[in-house]
């Protein structure tokens, strides 16, 4: 008889637990609203608010194997110590992409001219040399360097 009572009340505690979830309602509104942000923000910078500080060259060589590993020889004329790597990501424009013996070698740039507000990759020249199941190939990039004027 005791069964049948506890039985019972588990059923009828269910129920309830079950009708009760159900009875919740969420209620929500929408409100029109104007974004405040502009959709364009426009710096204009001009050769005469800018102090020229320098430019260095960078430069990498490498060697590539059966085209899957790739060796690097020498950053910056200087060999590569593998151990110790130290990077530099250059952001600009659309199209500009570095490498990662680049990135590597623009580290030089930042050392020589560390007061500098932003960097200018100039140009890049590409060197390979196709070997036998191989390649040695390295590059070379110039970079200016760019302080704004303080009045």
């Amino acid at each position: 008889m005791k069964t049948g009572k506890n039985i019972a009340f588990v059923f009828a505690l269910m129920i309830v637990i079950l009708l009760s979830s159900c009875s919740t309602t969420v209620k929500t509104s929408g409100v029109r609203s104007v974004s405040m942000t502009p959709d364009i923000t426009r710096l204009d910078i001009y050769l005469k608010d800018l102090v020229f500080l320098g430019e260095v060259e960078v430069s990498y060589e490498a060697r590539r194997y059966f085209s899957l590993f790739n060796v690097t020889e020498s950053i910056n004329n200087q060999p590569y110590n593998r151990r110790f790597i130290e990077q530099v990501d250059i952001k600009g424009s659309r199209g500009l992409s570095l490498n990662k013996q680049l990135r590597i070698a623009a580290v030089k740039a930042v050392n020589e001219y560390p007061d500098a507000d932003f960097y200018v990759p100039v140009f890049t020249r590409k060197t390979e040399h196709k070997m036998f199941l191989g390649k040695s190939h390295g590059e070379v990039m110039r970079i200016k360097a760019y302080k704004f004027k303080t009045n």
